[in-house]
């Protein structure tokens, strides 16, 4: 295996990849870094671990595609204009298509899910993209996705979600070029967000984000640093050293973290690759020069633990009518605010896709396990079967007493309810050996419009008790 030859590698500094094309990736706890000769393998950023390969490949100009599945062994990797397709699995690098290398797709946004790759937008051969097209392992071939009525704009560099569930795909905010002043070259901004129905072929679009981007921007677009989907970040994300933003393309929330690690982003400019087994993120400084620096930090360290909801409309709605709306607003407040009642089982739900990107694999399914099974209690021998299976009984329960610790703090930091703990945990009934655990029936008085529990009850909160 790829990570036990790299353990048996002697330890070295930080590779020099000047001059060197190169592909980085998350890699079972860490993160590897392929070159035209080599496999770089590192977990802290600090030491790395290295091994020859004989892949055989003459060029490695390739882009890593973010993986919807956490758990899949699997990584895709497309040429940079898009066409060719490689698969990285079982420590052997596969071409699996019948394509060539094209010289149209730069810069477009990809993901992939079940054996398929989503690309959207791109630029090249003189001509912007808009439309979408899939790449089936099965088939080893692309395919235009036959969209209805697609006058979403031509652009590149586009963030991009796919729903797994709906099978629709979201995807906007790029940007795109025009000529001025005697073939000067301007960067424009494309602020749209659209969805496209896969199911039906449909498209609509989906708000715009306009108000934000220019809220943000200073003296340079540059300063404000877009990431398209910052690869294998769960949701589409952008940063510079001014902050850290992830994007709910379906639900047209922005999530801005408000005390992210403002030295870290400020030290290590680039973000390479994120870990969804470990929620680490590989940073670095420098990354092509003789001297780079790697950096490697949990997301939890990096986001900070607060956090703000940006809601962005509908793109047709004039900024004038946002100043009346608020106004009104502001004035009618005093005649519907009322106080309810909201249930700590469901906060957890309304809250479920924030708790999920701070909680690793194993510990969210923990978590889900317990409030699917509410209001009754699960036992904890069957919380241990999260784990490895040839994990001694002693380890699995110490394992699972730091995950209930580890859950514990951060569904009270995402809700913003600070008790002794959302757990009751007892002895069972039948066996007094064998402790039990259920989420508190514990209720809060909450404060809004109309009675409502929340501003947006996002449909992801059911997904809980499906």
């Amino acid at each position: 295996m790829l990570v036990l030859s790299l353990l048996l590698s002697v330890f070295l500094g930080p590779p020099n990849l000047v001059n060197k094309d190169n592909v980085i990736f998350p890699y079972n706890r860490g993160f590897a870094i392929m070159t035209e000769d080599s496999i770089f393998y590192t977990e802290d950023g600090d030491e790395f671990t290295s091994r020859p390969h004989q892949f055989g490949l003459d060029l490695y100009r390739m882009r890593p595609v973010n993986s919807i599945s956490p758990n899949d062994s699997i990584q895709y990797f497309v040429s940079a204009g898009i066409g060719v397709v490689y698969k990285f699995a079982n420590d052997t690098l596969t071409r699996i298509d019948n394509s060539y290398r094209w010289q149209s797709r730069y810069g477009a946004a990809t993901t992939a899910f079940d054996h398929k790759i989503y690309s959207s937008g791109g630029y090249g051969e003189h001509s912007y993209h808009n439309n979408i097209i899939v790449f089936d392992e099965e088939f080893r071939e692309w395919s235009l996705a036959p969209i209805v009525n697609n006058t979403s704009h031509r652009s590149t560099h586009k963030l991009i979600y796919y729903d797994t569930l709906t099978n629709e795909l979201y995807s906007g905010l790029g940007d795109y070029t025009t000529f001025i002043n005697q073939g000067i070259e301007k960067r424009e901004s494309d602020y749209e967000i659209y969805k496209f129905d896969l199911k039906d072929n449909s498209f609509e679009s989906w708000g715009s984000v306009e108000a934000f981007v220019k809220q943000h921007e200073t003296t340079t677009e540059e300063d404000f640093g877009l990431y398209n989907n910052s690869y294998f970040f769960d949701l589409p994300m952008i940063h510079s050293t001014k902050g850290i933003w992830t994007f709910d393309l379906k639900n047209k929330v922005i999530y801005e973290y408000t005390q992210p690690d403002f030295l870290r982003l400020s030290q290590y400019g680039e973000i390479l690759a994120y870990n969804k087994k470990t929620n680490n993120f590989l940073m670095a400084s420098n990354h092509v020069t003789d001297f780079p620096r790697y950096n490697v930090v949990n997301q939890t360290d990096l986001f900070g633990p607060y956090y703000r909801e940006i809601f962005y409309g509908d793109p047709f709605m004039p900024s004038w009518a946002y100043v009346v709306f608020g106004a009104v607003v502001l004035l009618l407040i005093p005649l519907f605010r009322k106080s309810t009642q909201v249930s700590l089982i469901e906060l957890i739900k309304t809250n479920e896709r924030r708790i999920q990107q701070r909680l690793s694999t194993e510990d969210f399914f923990i978590l889900k396990t317990i409030v699917d099974a509410f209001p009754n209690t699960v036992e904890y021998p069957e919380l241990q079967n999260s784990y490895e299976k040839d994990l001694s009984y002693e380890s699995r329960i110490k394992k699972l007493r730091a995950s209930i610790k580890e859950i514990d703090n951060v569904v009270q930091e995402t809700i913003r309810r600070r008790r002794s703990s959302i757990f009751e945990i007892d002895k069972g009934l039948e066996d007094k050996r064998v402790k039990v655990i259920r989420i508190k029936d514990d209720s809060f008085k909450q404060v809004d419009f109309f009675g409502r529990v929340k501003r947006r009850q996002s449909k992801e909160a059911t997904s809980f008790a499906k």
